[in-house]
């Protein structure tokens, strides 16, 4: 099967860390540098809310415009993340990505988070297509 056409599942990150929307920014960036990400999915009591990545809390941070001690993940998250299905092929998610912009996309059915797709996963497959 060409490479374009396989669903994200086979190249999406498992296991991927998620932050309730009411958790502090402190704690996100806490959960990002431990578990060495760069975005979390964003939940709201299970349901897919939102993303936030690391480089948004370190820019809002550094410019003392939230507070990680007080300010919530719910301040700064992008809601209504790109979400795709297990099944979507790859270079539909690559193309939407590259065309908006987007630094991740969510990989969810339902209420449930299976994984994450962001552009380090999409060098790292280029790379491992040009050796």
């Amino acid at each position: 099967m060409a490479l374009s056409v396989r669903p994200i599942r086979e190249f999406m990150t498992r296991g991927v860390q998620t932050v309730e929307m009411a958790a502090s920014l402190r704690d996100a960036l806490t959960t990002m540098r431990q578990s060495g990400v760069r975005h979390l999915p964003v939940l709201d009591e299970g349901t897919l809310v939102g993303v936030v990545s690391q480089r948004d809390l370190e820019i809002l941070e550094a410019h003392r415009l939230l507070r990680p001690g007080h300010a919530t993940v719910a301040d700064a998250m992008s809601p209504g993340p790109y979400t795709v299905g297990l099944d979507e092929p790859l270079h539909a998610v690559v193309r939407t990505m590259a065309a908006n912009k987007y630094g991740a996309a969510v990989v969810a059915e339902g209420r449930t988070v299976y994984g994450i797709f962001t552009t380090t996963d999409a060098l790292r497959l280029v790379e491992h297509e040009l050796a």
